[in-house]
């Protein structure tokens, strides 16, 4: 077991390798644990009770972690955490926030998971992300239709799917053009792609057969 997935047991994030979690940590060590002494500043997007913000407290000795919430339980303000209640689809949230802090070495989208929220935080947040660092966006099964999905609920995928998160990172990944009826302009969409390095979908099968899906965004 990788030192990331060890430590996602010892916080009970779903984020590990139970029966029940999304599986990711492998892959996030994969891509982070030759980086992780240099890691300085992480964002988590989706605070809830902490768990996560602890994991990656203790994975990246060196940085200071900052969760942002519209509901917080986890509430923490020290050298080593810091929790700030800021709604992750709220463009003026954001730009304070961008305002409060130095650019992030790593930013990790586990908020709300609807698909204005996760296309509104990586359109304003990714240039806030060091030249080199890592923007994640999970639980991108949101953007599957409802029967797809383990819970069934409406995250504001079209029925047709050509708003979605997923739809778009795939489109960015290709390089094909914006595309009608997204929740970002056109001049937001083709500033992504002109500064994306590369995107990494994984699909997740867990043991009960349902699919989570997490994408690793690279700044050029």
């Amino acid at each position: 077991m990788d030192l990331l997935t060890s430590l996602a047991l010892k916080y009970g994030t779903d984020k590990g390798c139970r029966d029940k979690d999304n599986r990711f940590t492998p892959y996030y060590h994969q891509n982070l644990s030759e980086i992780r002494a240099d890691i300085e500043r992480v964002l988590e997007i989706g605070v809830w009770k902490g768990k996560s913000l602890a994991m990656w407290a203790e994975y990246f000795e060196n940085a200071k972690i900052y969760g942002i919430d519209t509901n917080i339980r986890f509430r923490k303000n020290d050298e080593k955490i810091e929790t700030m209640r800021m709604d992750q689809s709220n463009k003026e949230h954001l730009a304070k926030l961008k305002e409060m802090t130095e650019e992030f070495d790593l930013i990790i989208d586990d908020g709300g998971h609807r698909m204005n929220q996760q296309q509104i935080s990586l359109a304003c947040l990714f240039d806030h992300v060091k030249s080199g660092g890592i923007y994640i966006v999970e639980d991108l099964h949101t953007s599957l239709p409802r029967h797809e999905q383990e819970c069934g609920i409406d995250f504001g995928a079209s029925p047709c799917q050509t708003n979605t998160t997923l739809f778009m990172l795939n489109r960015l990944k290709s390089g094909e053009p914006y595309s009608q009826g997204l929740f970002i302009s056109e001049e937001e969409y083709n500033s992504l792609a002109e500064n994306i390095a590369s995107i990494d979908i994984y699909s997740v099968e867990r043991k009960s057969g349902f699919l989570s899906i997490t994408s690793i965004i690279k700044r050029k």
